[in-house]
This record gives C-alpha cells, sequence and structure tokens, in this order.
C-alpha cells in the first residue's frame, strides 16, 4: 500500500521525486526503466505490494488517448489499494471475531487514490508545461515516437550534458508561453498531432463556443493558471504572474528563484539583466494579447490606459530593485513585490 501511494504522489508536482509528467511518460517509454514489482515471498501472503499491471498502454499520442490510459492505470492502482484494504479487515475482523457484526469491505470513495478527471489531468500537463519554460524542470531527451509500452514509476535517467537545451529568458510572456508549448507537443506528441492536441486542451479549459484554441489556453494562462497554481502550492507560489491588471493588457510569468535584483556585470549586455529592467523592456514593447485583439475601441482604450499605469508603477520598482531572502518564505517575499503581481487567491473553507 506504501508503495501504491508513493507511486501515485510521485506523479504530482509537489512531490520532491516528480521529474517528468505521467502523459510524457506514456508518450515516451524508453525515458524510464520497466516498473519493478515487488514478488510475493509466502505462498499465504495475502496482500500484495506489487504494482498492478500497468497495459495502460495507447496505439497513439494524442493527448485524448494518453489521458484515458494514465486514467486506467490510476484506477487499476485504485482497485489494488482496494482490494489490500479489504483483505487487511479480513484478517483483523477474523482475528477478533468481529466478522458478523462488521463488513471488511472498502469503499473507493473512502480511499486517498483517485483517479483525476481528464480536466485535471490537462491543468497539471500545463503546468509542467510551464514549468519546463520558466526553467524550473528540465524536460527529457526526446525520443522517437512509438505506441507505448507499459510506464514505470522510476525516475528518468540522467540526460547527457549535449542534449539539455539553452537556457531560456526567465519572463515568459503569454505569447512565448504558446510557442513554447506547440514547440513542446510537436517535440513529443508529434507535429502531425498538434492540432487535435490543441483543441483537446482547449475543450477540458471550458471552451467558448467556435473560440480559436490557442485563444482559450492564452485566456487560462492568463486568468486562471495562477489561481490553480496557487492552491496547488497552498498559497505560497513559485510562478509568479506579472500583470497589468484585470484588462491584462500585460502578463509574463517567471519562476521565482530565477529573479535577478540588479545587472550582474553591466559592462557585458550578453549577461543577465536585472528581472525589473527586462520586465520595463517587455512592458514597453508589449504587443496585444491573444485575448485582447478583438475588443472594442472603448476598451482598447482602457486597455492602453491600463499598460501605461503598469508601466508607470513598475517605474521606481525597476530604478531600486528590492532583493528577495527565500530563507524568510515564499510569502514574505511575495509582498515585496505585490504591486507588480497578481492577487493570491481567497483560501477556501475547509
Amino acid at each position: 500500500n506504501l508503495n501504491l501511494a508513493q507511486a501515485d504522489y510521485d506523479e504530482q508536482e509537489i512531490s520532491p521525486d516528480f521529474t517528468v509528467h505521467p502523459l510524457l511518460r506514456l508518450a515516451q517509454p524508453d525515458q524510464t526503466k520497466p516498473a519493478q514489482t515487488t514478488p510475493v515471498s509466502q505462498p499465504d501472503q495475502a496482500v500484495s505490494d506489487a504494482q498492478p499491471d500497468q497495459t495502460a498502454s495507447t496505439a497513439s499520442n494524442s493527448l485524448a488517448d494518453l489521458c484515458a490510459a494514465y486514467q486506467k492505470l490510476c484506477r487499476n492502482r485504485q482497485s489494488q489499494l482496494q482490494t489490500n484494504e479489504t483483505t487487511l479487515n479480513q484478517l483483523f475482523l477474523t482475528s477478533f471475531h468481529l466478522t458478523a457484526e462488521l463488513s471488511p469491505q472498502v469503499q473507493l470513495s473512502t480511499l486517498s487514490l483517485q483517479v483525476p478527471t481528464t480536466s485535471a489531468i490537462i491543468r497539471t500537463f500545463l503546468s509542467y508545461v510551464v514549468g519546463c519554460a520558466l526553467g524550473r524542470f528540465q524536460p527529457p531527451t526526446p525520443q522517437p515516437l512509438r505506441p507505448p509500452v507499459p510506464p514505470s514509476l522510476q525516475p528518468p535517467a540522467p540526460l547527457p550534458p549535449s542534449s539539455l537545451p539553452a537556457p531560456r529568458p526567465p519572463l515568459q510572456t503569454i505569447p512565448d508561453l504558446l510557442s513554447y508549448l506547440n514547440t513542446f507537443l510537436s517535440t513529443y506528441f508529434g507535429a502531425g498531432n498538434l492540432s487535435a492536441n490543441l483543441n483537446f486542451i482547449a475543450d477540458q479549459l471550458d471552451r467558448t463556443y467556435h473560440e480559436p484554441a490557442p485563444t482559450t489556453i492564452a485566456r487560462y494562462l492568463a486568468k486562471q493558471f495562477f489561481t490553480d497554481h496557487a492552491r496547488t502550492y497552498h498559497h505560497c507560489p513559485i510562478y509568479w504572474q506579472f500583470t497589468s491588471g484585470r484588462a491584462h493588457a500585460f502578463d509574463a510569468f517567471l519562476y521565482a528563484h530565477r529573479y535577478y535584483p540588479t545587472n550582474l556585470t553591466p559592462a557585458d549586455p550578453s549577461t543577465k539583466t536585472s528581472t525589473l529592467s527586462a520586465l520595463q523592456s517587455l512592458v514597453a514593447s508589449a504587443q496585444p494579447s491573444p485575448i485582447t485583439t478583438r475588443c472594442t475601441p472603448a476598451r482598447r482604450a482602457r486597455i492602453q490606459q491600463e499598460l501605461q499605469a503598469y508601466a508607470a508603477t513598475l517605474a521606481p520598482l525597476a530604478a531600486d530593485p528590492p532583493r528577495l531572502n527565500f530563507d524568510l518564505g515564499i510569502a514574505t517575499n511575495y509582498a515585496r513585490l505585490q504591486p507588480l503581481l497578481a492577487k493570491l487567491p481567497r483560501r477556501r473553507n475547509p
């Protein structure tokens, strides 16, 4: 049971051992070694700690099929846990002569392992892609696309230095993230599946009628992604959204640990510049967001006013950038840049 719970937890981004999203494992089976199971050493051993039969493979690399395959894997894992718990209950009830009073059956709803919805899988997948774009995760070396084999729960083998991609700028705007997503999907799931995969992602993000897939994804990244991320990390987000306001005239994301308060070597323009100086350059050259390209003249004027107000708020902070100390925690450091960042979502009632 511990192995089953650990395997499920390690497929979540908040796990210290998380390295690759499970959809990528299914599409890129050569990234990991075959799953290892623990053999039953005694013939009469009632509870199995072996992994469930991981035959959730698919013949294509479309996200729809991969999500279904991953849900099947989670369902098998959940079923194995239910069987183990029921067996344990039966042993205890028999030992204490309570079989007539209590039932050993365990309901699926009471288990800690649950099967994620398709929408939840896609949202975690987008979070992983954003993490790769911001420099938090190292995407694996692409393997030739082929029908997946049973996935492994072991971490991928270390990448050779020659396969590491060039580092991306710390700040990523919404168009940057959309471009990276297109490249990511084409690389790992096939260019021929790009359109179908984009449409599938958009369908899971509350797509409106006849809305283009890139617009739906851009709207989610601008308006909902940070809320989902902050709640996943219990209101201590590590992906910070620089946003101009409710009209979303400008949006950019930063991995908190890639924040630079000052120019490291101002004499050399090829080196890293301060994060807020780079933000100033992005705001000055901001192009219309994909979610604001179709709007009335009055709303376009409000968007321009919002952008000018954001630039005015940014100017004094860029002139004297605050320094962050992550030993004090995310919340304290987030507050130092709060005028430029999205507001944290309200906490949900327990």
